[in-house]
């Protein structure tokens, strides 16, 4: 059996090679070749129609281009230049959380309705596994002096935070104002004779903050004194003379 094209009015055999599959059709198949299906759908006039509809059906709005670029917006915000994709996207997630807590609370509570069952739980590590992790995590904090910095730093910030009730909003390095790598270069610049990664502890020196975290009174105050800057190794005898004196 052969039909005719309705655009192009050629005949060809009433077969999928030729025509296209449509539910609607009594046979089965389009009522156009395959060649002219293409080329209707392909035009500018319909590709724009099924732009429009889609756009209706799914109530999708065209959101205006931002006059400000978010690295910008971030960096005003975290009053600090040249971010990383990744502490753009952390200022945006955090930021996000804030505006949208409420519609993001009910979401939850939706879930929970839909799935009032306890949520699963991961397999509890057994007493082998956590003695494997625990001798990995003491190797690293070992053998890597980077590890062992990010370590200190972190809980000299967390003592600050507790003792001074400042709240904190951003991750450690981000009161830091550099990398990890960076920090731990701008230490060694400043070494004197004698001094190591390997004696970097209560008898040996010290990572002394110029402007003490005594003086920590408001999150900016955190900011300002924790920067990297403001950062440098002393003998722990000329640390503990020093003591919370500026």
């Amino acid at each position: 059996m052969r039909i005719r094209c309705r655009c192009c009015l050629e005949e060809f055999p009433l077969t999928s090679e030729f025509f296209h599959n449509e539910k609607k059709s009594k046979t089965g198949l389009s009522n156009r070749c395959k060649p002219c299906t293409r080329a209707y759908y392909n035009s500018p006039e319909i590709r724009s129609k099924m732009s429009e509809a889609r756009r209706k059906k799914t109530r999708a709005k065209r959101r205006e281009a931002p006059t400000v670029s978010m690295r910008d917006q971030a960096e005003k915000a975290m009053g600090k230049e040249g971010l990383t994709k990744s502490e753009i996207k952390s200022w945006y997630n955090r930021e996000y959380r804030l505006k949208n807590r409420n519609r993001i609370n009910e979401k939850r509570r939706e879930r929970k309705e839909r799935n009032p069952g306890e949520p699963k739980k991961k397999r509890p590590l057994s007493d082998s596994d956590k003695k494997k992790v625990a001798e990995a995590s003491r190797k690293r904090y070992a053998e890597s002096p980077l590890i062992r910095l990010r370590v200190f730093v972190r809980n000299s910030l967390n003592k600050a935070i507790r003792g001074q009730r400042v709240p904190r909003r951003g991750r450690s390095h981000e009161y830091l104002g550099c990398t990890w790598e960076e920090l731990k270069a701008h230490l060694e610049s400043q070494f004197q004779p004698g001094m190591n990664w390997e004696n970097r502890g209560p008898r040996g020196w010290h990572i002394d903050h110029r402007e003490p975290l005594a003086n920590v009174k408001t999150e900016s105050d955190l900011r300002r004194i924790c920067h990297f800057s403001n950062l440098q190794p002393m003998w722990w005898r000329d640390n503990i003379v020093k003591g919370s004196n500026f």
